[in-house]
């Protein structure tokens, strides 16, 4: 395949997913009249399973499939910029391994590109999926609306909630050279990589739009990274969640509100809610992920500070003064559950 001819690649990095990558392979190849527009790139971020060795039998199939290894595991946002540098094709489109995409939506993106004459930005909406490939329910978020600036689209589709539509980059089809132009890539070696990312790509973009087709088959995996932070509350997930993507995101805030106060000052606000979140978080925890948490904040106090700078009442308080706020975590995380359980 001629690198001009290619229209979207899509990039699908991949980790521990024998069990599911082949199903999101098949959902791609078996999309009607579109496989001389598109080019799979497969990223191996040292997955330990058989991953790759299902995709080396989709690579003996077809030839718009391709297969880079990486010699350090660089985690989810380090592996979809591996994607990125070696892609060719006009638009990208990252894919969740564990997850597929819907029958016919690769043909619906390309209308959509043709007929809102090559958008920055193409977002849709996504349905969720069991681990037996079995329906649950559509997220709609995004309507059919026309093509408009990133900024202007958020006003007119979120207004003041727009901040609760964060993340899941998976559900928006980006032109290639706004990336490179914008320098836009993922944090690497961290987890929520793309809290930051998809609010950016929205706000840099001169040309939005979206369609409501749930084009996206979005799995519940409870040994997804999300899954495990929703099931074990583990102490390092709870510490990139609240500091890592909160202080990306306030930094984000400052410099969008340079270009628009309102937007900038919901996204102040929305990092504020990431920032401390991780007292709700620690008050759902075992007692062993708490003692873990405040190990890792005091064992980076350097690191801390400037995301510190960020903080401010009872989040700061807790950081600030890791001994009393464990104390204060651990009194009042038993009574939490117990409100919470009689609540069921």
């Amino acid at each position: 395949m001629k690198k001009h001819s290619v229209l979207i690649s899509l990039i699908i990095p991949f980790y521990n997913v024998e069990k599911f990558i082949g199903f999101c392979l098949e959902s791609i190849f078996s999309q009607p009249d579109v496989q001389d527009k598109i080019e799979i790139i497969c990223v191996d971020d040292c997955s330990p399973d058989n991953s790759r060795k299902v995709v080396e039998q989709f690579i003996a199939k077809y030839s718009n499939i391709r297969l880079i290894i990486h010699e350090v595991n660089k985690c989810l946002g380090g592996a979809r910029n591996t994607g990125l540098m070696a892609a060719n094709g006009q638009y990208v489109w990252f894919i969740d391994s564990d997850d597929m995409i819907s029958a016919d939506s690769l043909n619906i993106l390309i209308n959509k590109i043709e007929t809102f004459k090559q958008p920055d930005v193409v977002l849709f909406n996504f349905t969720k999926i069991n681990t037996n490939n079995e329906l649950l329910d559509d997220v709609t978020v995004f309507p059919d609306h026309n093509v408009t600036d990133g900024i202007r689209y958020v006003k007119e589709v979120f207004g003041a909630v727009m901040v609760y539509h964060l993340g899941y980059v998976w559900r928006m089809l980006i032109k290639r050279k706004l990336l490179l132009d914008s320098n836009c890539t993922f944090p690497e070696k961290s987890f929520w990589e793309d809290t930051v990312f998809m609010p950016r790509v929205i706000m840099l973009a001169e040309k939005v739009c979206s369609v409501s087709n749930s084009l996206y088959l979005y799995r519940v995996n409870p040994e997804s990274v999300t899954g495990i932070f929703d099931k074990r509350f583990r102490a390092d997930l709870i510490y990139q969640f609240s500091f890592n993507a909160g202080y990306d995101l306030k930094l984000f805030a400052r410099e969008l509100m340079k270009k628009d106060a309102y937007t900038g000052e919901l996204m102040f606000r929305r990092a504020d809610w990431y920032l401390n979140s991780f007292i709700i978080n620690l008050l759902r925890a075992p007692s062993m992920e708490i003692r873990n948490f405040f190990r890792i904040i005091r064992s980076i106090k350097p690191l801390m500070q400037p995301v510190s700078k960020e903080m401010s009442g009872l989040g700061l308080f807790i950081v600030k003064y890791s001994l009393l706020g464990e104390m204060l975590i651990r009194l009042t995380a038993p009574f939490y559950k117990l409100v919470k359980k009689s609540k069921i």
